[in-house]
């Protein structure tokens, strides 16, 4: 697979690095051709990355599409306390959960009916840099901070 970008070769390690992803000695995941292509390398489809922040575990998950990428953020946030553990604790999570679901482009899932998970997806058109790739989750984690801020003090 490859992405169109602007990123010089020797910006791309240093830029993995940064996200988190293992590198393997002599060889990034990711390389960029000389014709500014941001390709994926061992054959994926995609670009994974993962990072912690406040102690969750975010991944990133860009794939072709069209003339650019769509780019999803994603991660699991937190649980619903049953109403036995605390029904106001439970009430409450709720709560932040409905005035959660006002941020746009931004999903609040809840899956296998307790876990709650946080997903946004993006389109970028055109060249895709590893910035702007990183500028997306930035920005994901900036809008939902104060909410995931909130459920951290409904929990405690």
């Amino acid at each position: 697979m490859s992405i169109a970008t602007t990123t010089p070769p020797q910006a791309v390690p240093q830029l993995l690095t940064l996200a988190g992803l293992p590198l393997p000695p002599g060889r990034t995941p990711v390389e960029v051709t000389g014709t500014g292509e941001l390709r994926l390398g061992r054959g994926r489809d995609r670009l994974d990355l993962a990072f912690k922040i406040d102690g969750r575990q975010f991944r990133v998950t860009v794939r072709p599409d069209g003339d650019g990428a769509v780019c999803v953020v994603r991660a699991i946030v937190g649980d619903i306390p049953f109403s036995a553990e605390s029904s106001a604790r439970r009430r409450a999570v709720l709560m932040i959960l409905d005035a959660a679901r006002t941020l746009p482009t931004t999903r609040w899932l809840r899956e296998r009916g307790e876990r709650i998970a946080l997903e946004r997806a993006t389109r970028i058109a055109g060249r895709v840099s590893p910035e702007r790739i990183l500028g997306e989750a930035v920005r994901t984690v900036a809008a939902a901070r104060p909410f995931l801020r909130l459920l951290a003090a409904a929990h405690a």
